[in-house]
């Protein structure tokens, strides 16, 4: 899962349970500046973070 530059220092909160993501699939071999290698990535769009919690997430 990747997030958007503007919240990558962002932490993103463990939830129990199924978690559905919308963004862009990418697949095949991709080496970054440290070194990790990633065959699969979702870059998530840039409000995935937003800071308005979502209705499922409400009790």
């Amino acid at each position: 899962m990747l997030l958007d530059p503007a919240q990558r220092d962002r932490l993103v909160a463990h939830r129990n349970g199924l978690v559905t993501l919308t963004g862009t699939l990418s697949i095949g071999r991709v080496e970054d500046e440290t070194g990790r290698v990633s065959w699969i990535r979702l870059q998530l769009p840039t409000d995935a973070l937003s800071d308005s919690p979502d209705s499922s997430s409400q009790r």
